[in-house]
């Protein structure tokens, strides 16, 4: 402290006022970056959540639109079992499958089936099964448009879902069977897979058991990967986990996980009335890069007000103590005898207290120079 003192008046006011408003822009940088950045955060991902929900409204929409489908040809008359004024032969009714199958690949079916109360199903491209086993087939049984999960083809590997609905009896009005038709599910992994966010960040879709069902790498679909699952023997899929677990219940947010070091943000989007969900998934450190850019502004920019403050302050330091220092010399002169010297006139005129020490001199000059002359 007694070092400061022993400083010029010009650095003691230079450090001091330089201090303030270091201080004070610290102050102004760490309050605005935190609210900015927090602006920004908030900013991003109500972004992302728009991208999933805009996602899940097109893939319902698709949906929508294959349930209309097979409704419709679930409600011709010959599926429902009358052809004229008979009763529709089974030969008929494929006949019929078949017909649609065609006009069905616009919308991606790969083909159509039906099936009786027993699940005994015949398809549109001649072949036999039996369906009595899938959840699909139990639900439209029970009255209802559906779309099953992702199922693999043992014989070819494939993805796909199937969308089934009830066949009502044309008279009695009664369930007698199902009509069913096939999607490629690689086309649904393609859609969800296409969508990026930031620089890596990418987006998946599960069912309503957590199931992955689309996803840009095709194999976790394959393998019919289930995070929740896969989190019971793997304690770094928990924070993940837990988050699909919201997916499942249909739930709609923005939640972050970290995973192998790296801090994720997710928003996630259900599907209609499916049970499935969508999630958009990207680093942190992408998604904030606009507030990391934010805060490198506003820092440089402290940095550059700082600076031209410290000048600023150097200059009314000098305006202050070089009278002060001019003043001084002045007086020592006097103190030697000699009061010829003319007090310069630039500060003569100043109306601060910079003129008064000057016009002060310059009186005491005036009135010790008569004595002098005695």
């Amino acid at each position: 402290m007694l070092g400061f003192y022993n400083k010029s008046l010009k650095m003691r006011i230079a450090v001091l006022f330089g201090l303030i408003v270091l201080i004070g822009c610290l102050i102004l940088f760490f309050i605005s970056k935190n609210q900015a950045g927090k602006a920004l955060e908030a900013e991003a991902k109500e972004a992302m959540l728009k991208v999933a929900k805009q996602l899940a409204e097109t893939q319902n929409s698709r949906i929508q639109a294959r349930f209309y489908i097979i409704e419709l040809i679930a409600n011709r008359n010959i599926i429902r079992g009358i052809w004229g004024d008979r009763e529709a032969t089974l030969e008929e009714k494929i006949n019929v499958i078949k017909s649609e199958a065609k006009r069905g690949k616009s919308l991606g079916f790969k083909q159509f089936g039906i099936a009786d109360k027993q699940g005994n199903a015949f398809l549109s491209d001649g072949s036999k099964a039996n369906i009595s086993d899938r959840e699909y087939f139990k639900k439209a049984l029970l009255g209802k448009t559906v779309v099953s999960s992702s199922i693999i083809n043992k014989v070819d590997n494939s993805v796909v879902f199937v969308y089934a609905t009830p066949i009502r009896h044309y008279k009695t009005n009664e369930i007698i069977g199902v009509l069913f038709g096939v999607i490629d599910g690689t086309k649904f992994s393609d859609l969800v897979g296409s969508v990026t966010y930031a620089k890596t960040g990418y987006a998946f879709a599960v069912d309503a058991t957590g199931k992955t069902i689309a996803h840009k790498e095709i194999e976790r679909v394959l393998k019919q990967e289930n995070i929740i699952d896969l989190a019971k023997q793997d304690q770094s899929l928990v924070p993940l986990a837990n988050i699909v677990s919201k997916m499942t219940k249909g739930e709609e947010g923005i939640g972050e996980y970290t995973f192998k070091g790296v801090r994720n943000i997710i928003a996630y989007s259900p599907i209609g009335s499916t049970g499935w969900s969508i999630a958009v998934v990207a680093p942190a450190s992408e998604i904030l890069a606009r507030a990391s850019g934010l805060r490198k502004f506003m820092l440089i920019t402290s940095i550059i007000i700082i600076i031209i403050a410290v000048l600023l302050i150097l200059l009314f330091a000098r305006s202050i103590t070089a009278p002060l220092i001019l003043a001084v010399n002045h007086l020592g002169v006097i103190a030697n005898g000699d009061f010829t010297m003319p007090v310069p006139e630039i500060y003569l005129k100043r109306k601060d207290e910079i003129g008064l020490l000057a016009k002060a001199i310059d009186k005491l000059q005036a009135d010790i120079k008569p004595l002098l002359a005695i």
